[in-house]
Parts: C-alpha cells; structure tokens; sequence
C-alpha cells in the first residue's frame, strides 16, 4: 500500500508552519466524497480556506459568526471520520532569517526548504517508530508559487542516495504541488496547520488578549489534535552549528551560495519548474 501525505503551510508574522494528514488512497477517496457534499450543502461553498473562514470573507461572507462557525463544526467531522494522525512543524520565521538568509545559500534563506524537507523526515519517522508501518508514502504539497519547490527535489533525489535504508524504503514518488481548491485533501491540511499556529501562538504568548473570533475554541474542541513540534532558537543555532561544523572539517570556508553557485542555481530552477 502506498500512503499520501498533504503538506500545507500556514503563515502569520512571527510564525510559519507546515504540516499536514496522511492516509491511503482510497480513504482520500472517501474523505473527498464527504467533503464535496458537505461543500454543496446551502447555502453551498466552492472551498474551505481558513483564512477567509476566521475573517469571514470569501467563500466565507455570507455566514454570521455562529453560521461559520456552525459549517465549520461539520468539516472537522468529516476530519475526524476519516483522518488519524494530523502533524504539524513550526518555527519564527525572524529567528529563523536572522540565523540563515545571505549566510549559506538560497536554499536556507527562507523556512519553506527547511519545513518542508522536516516534514517528510518526520512523516518516515511517524512510520517506523509509531505506527510500525512499511509503506512508502507520497507527498502532495499545495501549490506555493516559490522557488524553493527545485530545493525539496534535489533534496528528494539527493536523500533517494544516501539516505538511511529504512528511509529509502518509505520513499513513493518524488513530490507533487497540486492547488488546494482542485485537490481536496489539501483543505484538510489547511485547516490542520491554521490550527496548529493558532496552538504555537497561544502557547508562545499566553498573555497575549485573544482575537475577537469564536473559530479557534470552536475547532480545538472538536478536531483531533496534530503532533506539534515547535523548533526553537535554540534549535536552530544548533543546526547552524552543525552546518558551520561540517564546512570546518571539509576545509572549505563558509560562503554564500558555493557549490558551483548551487548547481547552476538548480539547473535553473528544474528549468523553470519544466516549464
């Protein structure tokens, strides 16, 4: 069996998060049955975005707060029908930029590469130390216009190599970006890591006076809650050691980009994302 994981990002100054759900093939099939009908029940929605949800704008402003918030309630039902684990990974984007933009490469400049590649190591790991599962798994990222999709590839083709054998043996397709308003699962996704940065919020700033929006308490009461793993300062000074430790014992200074300029910045870009 092949598992599909769907990875979405959600992004609100100080904090980007991705994450996503996972599932096999024909439970996606059945989830996005449900969730179509629910998304043709009047007064009927073309999709589900939580951003528009909790500012009620969109496909989200012809619903009162409690309609919202009533409609809403029935989406996580549908997510708790047929979705189990749901994990999310979150970092402060300006810690994370102060550290690492202009020092190594492109690559590192902005969070979405380092999230993004954390996110199928977690998924792997999820599997073999949790669930106990061979599968291999297949990644569907939301169609985020950003160059760093040539990054996650050369990663994926790079790790194909030398990653661990118990890895490598988890390893579908190489990932796909697909637009959440034509893939349906990836509004499962959506939903989970508004959540989840709404979670790193609260419990960064606890003092912080919440915002005038019924959404958060209404969809923490019902949907399952995701792993949530927050990478701290700490965490990241750590990884720029580590960086800074293998260029030390390479012998080759540290320097921006390098690398034969990135492999010709990635051949430019996998050309141009093929075009």
């Amino acid at each position: 069996m092949v598992l599909q994981c769907v990875i979405d990002e959600s992004v609100e100054n100080p904090l980007f998060v991705m994450g996503g759900y996972f599932a096999a093939a024909e439970t996606w099939a059945a989830f996005t049955a449900d969730w179509c009908a629910e998304l043709a029940r009047h007064p009927k929605i073309d999709y589900v975005k939580m951003r528009e949800a909790a500012s009620r704008s969109g496909c989200f402003d012809i619903f009162s707060e409690p309609e919202r918030d009533a409609r809403l309630d029935r989406f996580v039902e549908i997510l708790n029908k047929h979705l189990g684990y749901g994990f999310a990974i979150g970092l402060d984007e300006k810690v994370y930029c102060d550290v690492f933009r202009g020092k190594y490469a492109v690559t590192m400049d902005a969070p979405y590469f380092f999230l993004g590649t954390f996110c199928l190591k977690t998924m792997w790991e999820l599997q073999r130390y949790k669930l106990r599962s061979t599968d291999k798994v297949d990644f569907i990222f939301d169609d985020y216009s950003n160059p760093q999709k040539a990054e996650i590839l050369s990663f994926w083709d790079d790790w194909s190599v030398r990653a661990p054998r118990w890895m490598r043996n988890r390893m579908g397709s190489s990932p796909i970006w697909r637009d959440e308003k034509e893939w349906l699962p990836l509004q499962a996704a959506d939903v989970l890591v508004w959540v989840a940065r709404r979670l790193a919020v609260d419990q960064l700033r606890p003092s912080r006076t919440p915002r005038p929006s019924s959404v958060l308490p209404s969809l923490l009461s019902g949907l399952k809650p995701p792993i949530l793993q927050f990478i701290t300062k700490s965490d990241i000074e750590k990884f720029d050691a580590f960086l800074q430790s293998r260029y030390s014992r390479s012998g080759i200074p540290v320097s921006y980009e390098g690398k034969k300029d990135r492999s010709k910045r990635l051949a430019r870009q996998r050309s141009d994302d093929l075009s």
